[in-house]
């Protein structure tokens, strides 16, 4: 577990840890609204992408954005400012809405 920041697995106040599938008899999770991709770095065809792990709150927006792989720290910091903006549909459980762990992928062209 050396390979993630200190604070990656805490949770935060309050906060508690409910598999979905005993938790919620129906589930939904969040779909992307507003998911826009950087603007590539370069003419370069190659790409770069950085995972990052957040929570979408049950207004859409993420928080606690962090990279999950920390091969290119010079666009982590880029990464995680992009997905800032983006939006999801709230995620449900049980017709209420939650706030729940997710992936997301940043896809940088150029690089």
């Amino acid at each position: 577990m050396t390979e993630f920041p200190p604070g990656f697995f805490d949770i935060s106040q309050g906060g508690q840890i409910l598999s979905l599938d005993r938790a919620c008899q129906e589930f939904r999770g969040p779909r992307p609204l507003y998911a826009p991709q950087p603007e590539p770095l370069s003419a370069a065809p190659t790409v770069t992408d950085i995972r990052l792990n957040a929570i979408v709150g049950p207004d859409g927006h993420l928080s606690q954005i962090q990279a999950v792989d920390h091969l290119y720290p010079d666009l982590n910091e880029r990464a995680i400012q992009n997905v800032s903006s983006w939006r999801f549909t709230a995620p449900y459980c049980d017709g209420k809405t939650m706030a729940i762990q997710t992936n997301v992928t940043v896809e940088f062209k150029g690089r």
